[in-house]
């Protein structure tokens, strides 16, 4: 009788010979990306030689861009020479004592296996990521010329929806494949390809900035979009004070220098608390729609948030598989184009299809509702 095959095992990585300092804010992803592009190797091979991957899973999990586990943590911390602390910056579980959704209980043995994932954990994107094109783009020093910016970790929160610094919506879509950047595309093609956090990421030659959409297969692999999506010039509808406003105070709640507490309905509560109660309001202020209606801000049209909403019962109605998102997502449902989404964007749109359109400020209405109540600007009962 043959012998079983032992499982795959990842052999002791060794220092890399070149490598990167981290750029404040980068994710996990984006310092691959980089890494990956100096050193002329796809994402893949970098990640087996740096112990993220082992050789017969190359693919680089998702679950790395929540946490990475000791063992695989201190491999890749020695293989790229960076410090423990730098390594664990590049994880979300970085913020997990301000923002709720990256608490390490959504990789304890509980949620294993399941289908869905923990309540919180929708409050992240897991696949495509926001982008800022500016951000990608770099501060023009010799390093960030040749290899770009930083794809900031934050982008994958629920909250963060613009970039203060260049006074712009963040972006979804690619602007030559005008799909989400970076998704895995149709599911006949991911499905033989594999899924993970880089799609297409045994192809090497693309700059971090590029898009890695999968627009299909071919001989030698997958065919990537290739589009660079740090060029796609500035905002043409750029984002009013008020909501550049909101955003600020969002970026300061997860600043992990930020002292505590926050005023939240006149009370002092830790940013955290701030976070957890911002995702109940916003579930609630979905469930009692319309009624909340006259206490929303002038620059919010209330119109939009009911053709959303409506859309949303009409595919339940419909017999399309839903479920009660209302306390479970967060204020916009990943993947969903940014800066043309409606406040509550519907459920059972493709993640490829073009939302309804609307100014800018429309993108972010649960959040825009829920923070200003929570700072008891309006009435709360």
């Amino acid at each position: 009788m043959p012998s079983r095959a032992a499982p795959d095992r990842a052999a002791p990585v060794r220092p890399l010979p070149r490598s990167l300092d981290t750029l404040p804010g980068e994710s996990l992803a984006g310092y691959v990306l980089r890494l990956a592009h100096r050193l002329e190797l796809s994402p893949a091979c970098l990640g087996l030689l740096t112990g993220l991957t082992t050789p017969g899973h190359p693919t680089l999990p998702n679950r790395h861009m929540l946490h990475l586990r000791p063992d695989i943590a201190a491999a890749f911390t020695h293989s790229t020479r960076l410090t423990e602390s730098e390594t664990g910056r590049l994880c979300l579980s970085a913020w997990h004592d301000r923002y709720p959704a990256v608490d390490l209980t959504y990789d304890q043995q509980s949620w294993r296996g399941r289908a869905t994932a923990p309540p919180t954990a929708r409050w992240i994107a897991s696949g495509p990521t926001h982008y800022c094109p500016q951000c990608l783009t770099g501060d023009g020093s010799p390093v960030q010329h040749t290899h770009g910016g930083a794809w900031r970790a934050t982008w994958r929160l629920g909250v963060v929806f613009a970039c203060v610094e260049h006074r712009r919506l963040l972006r979804y879509t690619c602007p030559g494949c005008d799909r989400p950047a970076n998704s895995t595309g149709p599911r006949p093609v991911t499905r033989s390809l594999g899924n993970g956090l880089l799609p297409g990421s045994g192809v090497r030659g693309l700059h971090p900035a590029q898009c890695r959409t999968i627009l299909g297969t071919g001989r030698r692999g997958p065919l990537l979009c290739g589009t660079r999506l740090d060029h796609t010039g500035p905002a043409r509808q750029p984002p009013s004070r008020q909501l550049l406003a909101v955003q600020n105070r969002l970026d300061d709640l997860l600043r992990p220098d930020r002292p505590e507490p926050t005023p939240v309905m006149g009370r002092p509560a830790s940013p955290r608390d701030y976070f957890h109660d911002l995702r109940l309001l916003v579930g609630l202020l979905r469930l009692s729609w319309p009624e909340p209606a006259d206490q929303a801000p002038p620059w919010i049209d209330t119109d939009l948030i009911d053709t959303t909403l409506d859309a949303e019962q009409a595919a339940a109605r419909a017999g399309r598989s839903t479920q009660n998102h209302a306390l479970h997502h967060g204020p916009h449902r990943i993947p969903r184009p940014t800066a043309t989404c409606s406040p509550w964007p519907t459920t059972s749109s493709p993640p490829t299809a073009r939302p309804p359109c609307g100014v800018p400020e429309l993108c972010t209405g649960s959040l825009i509702c829920g923070d200003r109540a929570l700072r008891g600007s309006v009435a709360c009962s």
